[in-house]
């Protein structure tokens, strides 16, 4: 997994962001209080938590800052439900049992399932120039603090809902169907009485489970998902029959499967959106794996235009790696170097000593160290080698000259450096 680049909320964001979760935890009450039909009052929750949303976006435009209030929001939802069930029991005693009612349940789902894909269609339509890798990164943060947000309420609701929503019960003759699709065409038939959703309910139960391992792991795959859902399912239902807080049916099983299915085709569903969006330049924003958009800063555009063509263009000296030119400024390098090591060759090739031989010879643009060749061009090592034999030779002349003052007999000895051949 790449590394994330290193903005983090400020303190003010922060502060900013745990008071909107707070916010997000009282509307519900609040609205119940007001309106006492509980059909309505969902509705309005559901309209206050997309408001509260976007206003929150539009002020701070931090995709990370909604994912801390949503984890604002369940701290906020456990220690309260907490605070609550400990002081039933020292009130009421041991007749009294924390449950969580179908009203404090669907808006639970509400309050953090429309922050969450209200930041999922924004990054969805997100593209071209406003696609940059801080937007990216804040997603990634962001689909990280919700995940946390959505497993303390996931567990939450599984435990107070699902395994022990009743006090347990070792007493009593404990209950299992055996038979398959009783429980569903019962509660096909009693639609009225709440038959939907239970169906509803347990057919979405593991959604949560399947479509947040996908996202924490993408290289899962589909059928290793069935058996975690089956194996999951499984758990819950022999945890209902040892405590005895429910009756255990068969085809619970099934729904859970249906459950899990429908967790990663929704996964999968949204990321496909994506690629298309995209033009399958990007096929997954789901993850948690931080994939940077590869760019040119706009000094190195500017400094890519300034260049000459023949510099641009030139090929890189053979001696010299690729996977050794890091970025587009040691490239350029390379082949400056190159350039100029054959220019010193030309002007080289162009002198006529007239003066002093050693003085030349001195002058003569020859590096000690190692010259890399072109593979297109001629050989420049020879021509170096070529040139250092005749800057030796230049010094044994002036040596001679000096031993055997009778040999300079002549004021101005022109002399030619000798031809080099070439490959």
């Amino acid at each position: 997994m790449s590394v994330l680049p290193s903005q983090k909320l400020t303190i003010g964001e922060l502060y900013l962001s745990m008071a909107v979760g707070l916010v997000l935890f009282l509307t519900p009450n609040d609205i119940h209080n007001a309106v006492s039909l509980e059909d309505v009052s969902e509705g309005l929750v559901a309209l206050a938590v997309a408001v509260i949303t976007a206003v929150f976006v539009l002020i701070i435009k931090r995709y990370e800052a909604v994912g801390a209030a949503l984890l604002t929001h369940s701290v906020i939802t456990i220690v309260s439900f907490t605070f609550g069930a400990v002081n039933g029991f020292i009130t009421k005693g041991a007749n009294f049992w924390p449950t969580i009612s179908n009203y404090q349940l669907n808006t639970l789902l509400i309050v953090w399932s429309i922050p969450f894909f209200m930041m999922v269609i924004l990054r969805l339509a997100l593209k071209g120039p406003r696609d940059s890798n801080d937007q990216r990164a804040g997603f990634v943060r962001f689909l990280s603090l919700s995940l946390r947000a959505l497993i303390i309420l996931y567990l939450f609701i599984i435990l107070f809902r699902q395994i022990i929503p009743n006090a347990p019960d070792m007493v009593s003759a404990r209950k299992i169907s055996y038979l398959p699709f009783a429980k569903i065409q019962e509660c096909l038939a009693t639609v009225n009485e709440g038959g939907i959703a239970y169906l509803i309910w347990h057919c979405l139960i593991l959604m949560p489970l399947t479509f947040s391992l996908l996202i924490l792991n993408p290289k899962i795959r589909w059928w290793q998902l069935l058996i975690i859902s089956l194996a999951f399912g499984l758990t819950l239902e022999i945890l209902q029959f040892s405590l005895n807080t429910d009756t255990v049916y068969t085809d619970d099983l099934l729904m859970y499967l249906v459950g899990g299915t429908l967790g990663f085709l929704l996964k999968y569903l949204i990321d496909g959106i994506r690629s298309v969006i995209t033009g399958g330049a990007e096929r997954s924003i789901l993850s948690m794996n931080f994939t940077p958009i590869q760019i040119m800063d706009e000094a190195d555009e500017e400094k890519e235009e300034a260049l000459p063509e023949e510099i641009v263009t030139a090929p890189l000296p053979a001696e010299v790696p690729v996977k050794t030119v890091i970025g587009f400024e040691n490239a350029v390098k390379a082949v400056e170097e190159s350039s100029a090591v054959k220019n010193d060759i030309e002007t080289a090739e162009n002198l006529t000593v007239t003066e002093h031989p050693a003085q030349i010879a001195e002058e003569l643009p020859v590096s000690e160290q190692e010259v890399p060749t072109t593979a297109d061009s001629v050989s420049v090592g020879h021509e170096v080698q070529a040139i250092e034999e005749a800057a030796a030779e230049l010094v044994m002349v002036e040596e001679s000259k000096t031993a055997d003052p009778a040999s300079d007999k002549k004021n101005d000895i022109s002399v030619t450096e000798p031809s080099v051949e070439n490959e």
